[in-house]
């Protein structure tokens, strides 16, 4: 069982997002599913036989996986990625959280409330030193790291003149990340492509 006080070491997180909505309805919903790690040599196996768990997020099992990109996966935690025994991080909590979205939802709505949620857990746990957050809506995605700063600059006007859609959820949004960038939480959210195999 996880609990706050036993942690010796940094925390940090992966978090994959996800939402969808049924354009007729307007009802839809939203899925996060992530792990929190430590620096810790992994006592046992993940549990997942055809998947490895790496700071980066999971990847396909490779035993022919060369050094090199191994310490890519592993940025952070070169020294575990330099001993051959160590092929998971050390997980120490899986996350899954679920909401729904009634009324007037759309996917992209859907989408930012992955988002919102994600980020609203890390701001709940401080022991989260670093995140890397994936998501496969390119929307969110570069809303966050590339175009909410210029909305906001612009009083939350888009480039051609139009009013940014979901305003008020990209306020919460930005909201939440800079608490968390104040903090000191490094941050990383990086687009995936969906329903891949």
């Amino acid at each position: 069982m996880f609990r706050e006080g036993d942690m010796t070491t940094n925390i940090y997180g992966v978090f994959y997002t996800d939402g969808g909505c049924d354009n007729v309805t307007g009802m839809g919903g939203y899925g996060i599913h992530g792990y929190l790690y430590n620096e810790e040599i992994t006592k046992v196996g993940s549990g997942q036989k055809d998947w490895e768990l790496t700071p980066s997020g999971y990847v396909e099992a490779n035993p022919k996986r060369p050094g090199s990109e191994k310490l890519e996966l592993w940025k952070h935690l070169e020294e575990l990625a330099k001993d051959p025994k160590v092929v998971n991080v050390n997980v120490v909590k899986y996350v899954d959280v679920v909401g729904s979205l009634v009324g007037n939802a759309t996917n992209n709505i859907a989408e930012l409330s992955a988002m919102i949620h994600t980020l609203d857990y890390l701001n709940g746990h401080p022991e989260i030193t670093k995140a890397r957050i994936l998501t496969d809506r390119k929307y969110v995605q570069q809303g966050l790291n590339e175009w909410v700063e210029g909305w906001l600059a612009r009083d939350w006007v888009k480039k051609d003149g139009n009013p940014v859609a979901n305003k008020d959820h990209w306020i919460v949004l930005l909201k939440i990340k800079r608490e968390l960038e104040e903090r000191g939480v490094d941050l990383e959210i990086d687009w995936i492509k969906g329903h891949a195999s």
